[in-house]
């Protein structure tokens, strides 16, 4: 399907959220709204952990998942040695995981996604290699953490406070018996993560811009048209704003309150 919008209806949805073709399928593993998932439960160092491990991994180590089965046995295990902070884990994974169902199936989700892409197209030159759908899916991901971080900035602090209380070489044995594939990246990720706070720059447009061209060179998808990018950003921003409850039901997702 190129060209074209899926419909909102529940029977045109993949397990992603939307049906595209290769190799957009491939790519939205790539998640990037991790404030968005963390914002509710700034609870633990391993729990926060667990709701950030698929998109690190995401990033560095594409061949490692992890699945509920797995993470069900594994929270066993961790009960028999007690091993609280491995449970932790495990739920913070599981909690992420279910969140992403619901998101990506979302009627908010694909109607603003597909209003995104239908812009961005607008705003390309005819000839312009650049895959609008699959910018407008991340694109709307990193908003919702913008939109939420400029709500909620004294939980990003804390978001990032409990993330240096994480030990990465732990969370690697989780993932590890989790997955048929083991990681060993995380040691040098994690901590460049919370050191880089690179969440900060999405409430500004052209610090974000920088964040999307760098997220567009590594998944290479065709040439990243800048010039375009630093007009649609402002007007898909609005946009997440004006339809924040859409994206975030409040039946699914209660917004924490502010301290202003």
């Amino acid at each position: 399907m190129t060209g074209s919008y899926p419909s909102t209806t529940p029977e045109f949805l993949s397990r992603d959220g939307f049906s595209l073709p290769r190799p957009f399928g491939l790519q939205l593993r790539d998640q990037l709204n991790y404030f968005t998932h963390a914002v509710r439960f700034l609870t633990t160092p391993e729990f926060v952990a667990g709701l950030a491990a698929p998109d690190w991994l995401g990033a560095v180590d594409r061949k490692v998942r992890m699945r509920e089965a797995g993470l069900e046995r594994e929270k066993v295990r961790c009960e028999s040695v007690g091993d609280h902070r491995g449970i932790d884990f495990c739920n913070g994974v599981l909690q992420h995981l279910s969140d992403d169902d619901w998101f990506h199936r979302s009627r908010g989700f694909v109607e603003v996604v597909a209003d995104v892409t239908r812009y961005t197209r607008a705003n390309l030159p005819e000839d312009a290699d650049f895959a609008a759908e699959l910018f407008a899916h991340i694109l709307v991901e990193l908003l919702l953490d913008a939109e939420l971080i400029s709500r909620l900035p004294e939980k990003l602090a804390r978001y990032y406070q409990l993330l240096e209380g994480v030990n990465p070489s732990e969370v690697q044995g989780w993932i590890s018996r989790v997955s048929r594939h083991p990681t060993d990246r995380l040691n040098w990720f994690v901590p460049l993560f919370v050191r880089e706070r690179f969440l900060q720059d999405y409430p500004d447009d052209d610090r974000l811009a920088v964040r999307l061209q760098q997220i567009w060179q590594r998944i290479r998808l065709g040439s990243f048209q800048k010039a375009p990018v630093l007009k649609i950003v402002p007007w898909a921003r609005s946009l997440v704003t004006e339809r924040l409850l859409d994206l975030l039901p409040p039946d699914q997702f209660s917004i924490p309150p502010g301290s202003n």
